[in-house]
């Protein structure tokens, strides 16, 4: 995809931060949604050929989703650099994260189904599914990555995609509970899912999607409850094969479809954000 459509979808103030990365981030924002709004709102329009580098500083909060790795999710907030530039006739977007201290507790987290469904239980329960490392409160202690995106040749319908990553996650003994190829075993469903979405012949306008979720946020409680219940449903559904799920302690959070009832309302609006984003997935 070109640069202009990846700024216009993945970076778009407007909506919501983990639209371009289903498989990997559950929930996020902006602490300061106006700054980002007027700092970033039509910076596409810059390109091609942006004649003075545009940078903005902010600070997002993020919820992960669990991986094959761990296991668990994570909550933590993170300081965010983004750089547009031109070089040599290259239009080029740098974003910068790293975590601000520990995050919050690991909980149990299951990915369900196939990748291209971005689908996972999230149990709430203190944990991870990570071998002896369940028995222990863990954390992500310290978190950066830098993401590079090249337009070769402005206008052509191609981007390149550079990652770097670095983490520090365990508890108890289990200090360093994530290597190497823990990470990059994680970029596979990451890219998988950017790739998913920004490729799609089906994408809607930005706009038409800042509408839906503006619509979704303006649910009550009952009604995110009462539209999530498919959804719930299905996962009861999956557990009675499954491995994992089927587990007495995730067995009790899944049965008449209780599972809608355990998700707090931001957790229930990114689910059904995430619901009307599949169809155009096909």
């Amino acid at each position: 995809a070109p640069l202009t459509h990846i700024l216009r979808y993945a970076f778009n103030p407007n909506l919501p931060t983990y639209l371009a990365y289903p498989n990997s981030v559950r929930l996020g924002g902006w602490s300061d949604p106006a700054s980002a709004r007027a700092a970033l709102d039509g910076i596409w329009n810059q390109l091609p050929g942006v004649e003075e580098p545009i940078v903005f500083r902010g600070v997002e909060f993020e919820e992960s989703a669990p991986g094959e790795a761990v296991g668990a999710y994570y909550r933590y907030n993170m300081d965010r650099l983004l750089v547009l530039y031109t070089y040599q006739g290259m239009d080029i977007l740098i974003s910068v994260s790293k975590q601000q201290g520990e995050s919050s507790v690991g909980k149990k987290g299951i990915p369900v189904g196939e990748s291209r469904e971005w689908l996972f239980f999230y149990s709430g329960l203190t944990g991870s599914m990570s071998g002896a490392a369940n028995l222990v409160d863990t954390y992500v202690y310290q978190a950066c990555s830098i993401n590079v995106f090249i337009e070769p040749e402005p206008g052509r319908p191609l981007s390149r995609m550079c990652l770097f990553k670095w983490i520090q996650a365990g508890g108890g003994l289990f200090t360093d509970m994530v290597g190497s190829d823990d990470i990059r075993s994680g970029f596979a469903p990451y890219a998988m899912g950017f790739k998913q979405v920004l490729e799609s012949q089906l994408l809607p306008p930005p706009e038409d999607i800042a509408l839906n979720m503006a619509k979704v946020q303006g649910f009550t409680t009952e009604e995110l409850r009462e539209r999530m219940r498919p959804l719930a449903n299905r996962m009861e559904s999956e557990a009675v094969d499954h491995p994992l799920l089927s587990r007495s302690e995730f067995m009790e959070l899944l049965e008449n479809a209780e599972y809608m009832n355990i998700l707090g309302k931001e957790e229930m609006q990114s689910e059904l954000f995430k619901e009307y984003m599949r169809q155009f997935m096909r």
